[in-house]
């Protein structure tokens, strides 16, 4: 996905949030380099949200291609979804 990077107020810093996400590993890549990932432990159960420090990846006012990737587990089904 192409995204335009906004410019940020001096002092703030970007950071990309997931609500919760499928095992075993979440990557982010920001034109083609990654940024970051939660691989999920026992202590960091699947349903968890967490937030990625995206700042240093960051080229503000250009337009950047994310990627986000979910390996898909053979033994995890199902689509979790907050009540």
């Amino acid at each position: 996905m192409e995204i335009a990077t906004p410019r940020l107020p001096p002092g703030c810093r970007a950071r990309l949030h997931f609500g919760a996400v499928g095992r075993p590993v979440l990557g982010v890549e920001v034109d083609g380099q990654p940024v970051g990932s939660q691989e999920v432990t026992p202590e960091v159960m699947w349903d968890q949200p967490f937030d990625l420090d995206i700042n240093d990846a960051l080229k503000p006012g250009k337009s950047q291609r994310w990627v986000v990737k979910v390996v898909k587990d053979r033994n995890a089904a199902g689509v979790w979804e907050a009540g």
